[in-house]
């Protein structure tokens, strides 16, 4: 398959829409992205989902502490209490540490990562991040997430029940509504 206006070779990605990873930011210009593809620019992976953010819309990622930083990560805060297990300060790297945002000792040691207690680990953290300090903090990420991409890392091994995951519902719905 060639590219439409260029006749540069495509790439398909997973759902068969064409991709072009080495046209950089024309090819974004021109629609010759999937929303999922990585492309090129300066030598660099560059997410196309970056012009969601240039178009106003935002990207908030979610990564684990144990997977390796990339430059497509953007601004990476920590949203963890506890600072993850053998995972040094330079594999990390991250940009800043919110632990005061992450869930409380006794709720943290409640839920166990237990998927069971999900919906009310959800509920009750919800109800500790409403008041006026941590209602700053997620304020400060909403900010970070307007300037560019978000990547919120925690050490959880479960990617689909974990703070983060109800920091990034917030953040969003801050930011929508």
């Amino acid at each position: 398959m060639r590219g439409l206006r260029t006749g540069a070779p495509a790439e398909i990605d997973a759902r068969g829409i064409p991709c072009h990873p080495r046209l950089g930011e024309r090819s974004i210009i021109y629609g010759f992205f999937s929303p999922g593809c990585i492309l090129i620019r300066n030598g660099k992976p560059w997410l196309a989902a970056y012009e969601d953010h240039r178009k106003g819309g935002t990207v908030i990622k979610l990564k684990r502490a144990y997977d390796p930083p990339e430059d497509e990560d953007g601004t990476r805060v920590l949203v963890d209490r506890l600072w993850p297990r053998g995972v040094s300060k330079e594999r990390i790297r991250i940009d800043q540490r919110m632990s005061d945002i992450a869930p409380s000792n006794e709720l943290r040691h409640w839920f166990n990562h237990d998927p069971a207690k999900w919906d009310e680990f959800h509920r009750r953290y919800l109800a500790e991040l409403d008041n006026p300090e941590r209602q700053a903090e997620l304020d400060s990420l909403a900010r970070i997430a307007e300037q560019g991409i978000l990547t919120l890392v925690y050490g959880a091994k479960d990617t689909e029940r974990n703070q983060a995951v109800v920091l990034k519902e917030l953040i969003e719905a801050r930011m929508n509504g």
